[in-house]
């Protein structure tokens, strides 16, 4: 059997100091980090109801969007990745957001197709 050995471990005054040095250090970056994160997201709740440069009332989500075109969400979803239909994602959630202008452009150009 292997007896246990007890290591005394020695650190003096300057080590302890450097070490509170170091954190102080630390908790300093932590805290202007934070600071620049809170700026961020202050300035990405401003700008969410400014989608396209327009209020929340100029945009749809994608749920919306199927909606008022009667349509599946993956549709609305395949339409705006082949470019058909003009979004942007939400700052913060990343959610897409889509133009209703573009929407009822879109839906006045389907329709004549269907016409056609």
């Amino acid at each position: 059997m292997l007896a246990e050995e007890k290591k005394e471990i020695l650190i003096s005054d300057k080590d302890i100091e450097q070490v509170l040095e170091d954190l102080e250090q630390m908790q300093i970056a932590l805290s202007r980090l934070v600071l620049k994160v809170n700026g961020v997201l202050k300035r990405a709740k401003i700008n969410q109801n400014n989608a396209f440069g327009f209020g929340k009332d100029h945009v749809m989500t994608v749920s919306e969007a199927s909606d008022f075109l009667n349509v599946h969400p993956d549709t609305i979803r395949r339409w705006v990745d082949r470019g058909q239909i003009h979004s942007i994602r939400h700052p913060v959630n990343g959610y897409r957001l889509v133009s209703k202008k573009s929407l009822e452009e879109f839906k006045e150009e389907f329709h004549e197709k269907l016409l056609v």
